[in-house]
């Protein structure tokens, strides 16, 4: 997927991506159960254009997404992958983000 894009903070406006598409690398979140990761807002055309890559022992298994998903900017997708000797299945859900009360803070 793209990792490079702009953001207007005066606005909140994501610009276009940006650069050749890479690897994202999640953030372990609960060491072989959880893992997260922040990826800019597409839209998959063809199943396969965008992959999950889990890796066990020597084992490689791949979870295609589905063309037709779409990352929409404000939004939380959560999907369980079960992996198994015989393929993967995946479930999941799509949650809005919500608007937290904000502070103040000085950068020096």
């Amino acid at each position: 997927m793209n990792q490079k894009s702009s953001f207007d903070l005066k606005t909140g406006v994501l610009g276009a991506t940006s650069g050749t598409p890479a690897a994202i690398t999640p953030y372990t979140a609960t060491n072989g159960v959880k893992y997260e990761a922040i990826v800019l807002p597409a839209a998959v055309a063809n199943t396969g254009d965008v992959s999950v890559e889990f890796t066990i022992g020597t084992d490689v298994f791949v979870w295609k997404v589905p063309a037709g998903t779409n990352f929409v900017v404000g939004s939380e997708y959560s999907y369980t992958i079960t992996i198994t000797r015989t393929g993967i299945s995946v479930t999941g859900s799509i949650n809005a983000w919500t608007t937290a009360p904000g502070g103040t803070g000085t950068a020096e």
